[in-house]
């Protein structure tokens, strides 16, 4: 073949050999849907602990001379701390998953694995730390 005919080496055309999803990108697309309900899990369980005013507060204060105070669910901050682990952990093997398989140039990282992953660690620090 002649120098003419061939084409030049930074003008390649890229022919994609994959035939569909194979297992490694169907798990990450699992694991980052598992995450958007573990971080969903979160608000909830959170917005559950949040101390609810209690309505006549200022009524039972006034009448009776004692101060009302809502106290938050505990045992819900719990369980918000210890998703967030889980939700961690999960992004962090989703990540790993995702850096096996970042092999070709049109391969992507799961931009919601690297977000849920860094605001879970957040998350965990933060309730390790308020709880104690």
């Amino acid at each position: 073949m002649s120098d003419q005919n061939r084409p030049p080496t930074g003008d390649r055309v890229y022919v994609e050999r994959r035939r569909g999803k194979d297992w490694i990108t169907r798990g990450i697309e699992i694991l980052s849907g598992i995450s958007w309900i573990a971080i969903i899990a979160i608000f909830v369980s959170v917005g559950f602990a949040t101390p609810q005013g209690g309505g006549g507060g200022w009524a039972l204060t006034n009448m009776l001379g004692q101060t009302v105070v809502a106290t938050p669910n505990y045992y819900y901050y719990g369980v918000a701390r210890y998703l967030s682990l889980a939700t961690f952990l999960l992004c962090l093997f989703g990540f790993v998953f995702n850096i096996f398989r970042h092999k070709r140039k049109t391969d992507r990282y799961r931009k919601s694995l690297i977000i849920f992953g860094a605001v879970s660690l957040i998350s965990f620090i933060y309730w390790t730390i308020r709880l104690g």
